[in-house]
């Protein structure tokens, strides 16, 4: 079964978003930003696990997902 892809039409994007951080130094381009919606994800390279850091996925200020929520808390469903 396909589906048609889902479009932003509400403007949703991660830097409305109450769970985005913005960074404000980065190595590379601005408008970047990590969703602080779920806990961080410990490093899957076994080498890696010695270190005591959480990642959070990183997105852009425009991108945008199913669990947006507004800076004033109010859910992504108008209903």
């Amino acid at each position: 079964m396909l589906y048609d892809p889902v479009e932003n039409t509400a403007a949703r994007s991660c830097d409305a978003c109450r769970y985005w951080w913005q960074e404000k130094v980065r190595r590379t381009a601005a408008g970047w930003g990590q969703c602080r919606r779920m806990p961080p994800s410990l490093p899957s390279d076994r080498e890696d696990k010695l270190k005591l850091v959480g990642i959070w996925p990183e997105t852009e200020a425009n991108d945008w997902c199913g669990e947006w929520r507004g800076r004033d808390g109010i859910g992504s469903d108008p209903s």
